[in-house]
């Protein structure tokens, strides 16, 4: 779907490209992931899952759903509980319910076209040309030479969070080019028992403050 449905001018490479650098293949056994270091989120879901303690993931800039989904198809290979949310409003984002229902996850997965951003409510988006996963809010970065900027509805990350549950654990992973440091500072109590997985990229402002 992403090969062949999303412009070439709004995508920098193919998910054949993405899986490469990620090591990783389509369908993936167990063995395979206690071998590739880069599958961690698996084996920790995994000490979970033997727990007897479900998961619950929210995807923040989730690109085309993949870890959502591949997690998700794993936990029914599991028989484990499993719900995951998919935030994110770019061309890519547009996949996610079709990549839900191809992969048979509709129970597990669900796709909200939304952004989070700091304030909420509707904010410009903007979808840099050639670089699928390039797309952030326009408030963020407003120097994009080669972007194509339209209207989104966004909610505040307080706003996505689940009811605490005893019996669920929260994984909250946030790539939201430019303000990943900032939602966590603007939810750091409410964040307190959550698993994050947030983009490190300390050459940005955000790392730069105290």
């Amino acid at each position: 779907l992403y090969n062949h449905f999303i412009p070439d001018k709004c995508k920098n490479f193919s998910l054949d490209q993405h899986h490469a650098l990620s090591r990783t293949e389509s369908a993936l056994s167990f063995e395979d992931i206690r071998a590739d270091v880069t599958c961690l989120m698996f084996l920790y879901v995994d000490i979970l899952f033997n727990r007897n303690i479900g998961v619950h993931l929210l995807d923040i800039g989730a690109w085309v759903g993949d870890v959502a989904i591949r997690l998700a198809r794993f936990a029914k290979s599991r028989t484990a509980r499993f719900h995951a949310e998919c935030f994110d409003p770019s061309y890519a984002g547009t996949l996610i319910p079709f990549n839900i229902e191809l992969n048979k996850v509709t129970d597990e997965v669900v796709y909200r076209p939304l952004g989070v951003s700091l304030t909420g409510g509707p904010q410009i988006f903007s979808q840099v040309r050639g670089y699928s996963d390039g797309s952030r809010l326009q408030s963020i970065d407003n120097n994009q030479p080669d972007a194509e900027n339209y209207l989104v509805r966004t909610v505040t990350l307080s706003e996505c969070l689940p009811r605490p549950d005893e019996h669920t654990h929260l994984i909250v992973k946030i790539d939201v080019e430019g303000i990943d440091a900032d939602l966590v500072r603007q939810n750091h109590d409410l964040l307190a028992d959550a698993t994050l997985i947030v983009e490190f990229a300390p050459e940005q402002e955000q790392y730069r403050k105290d």
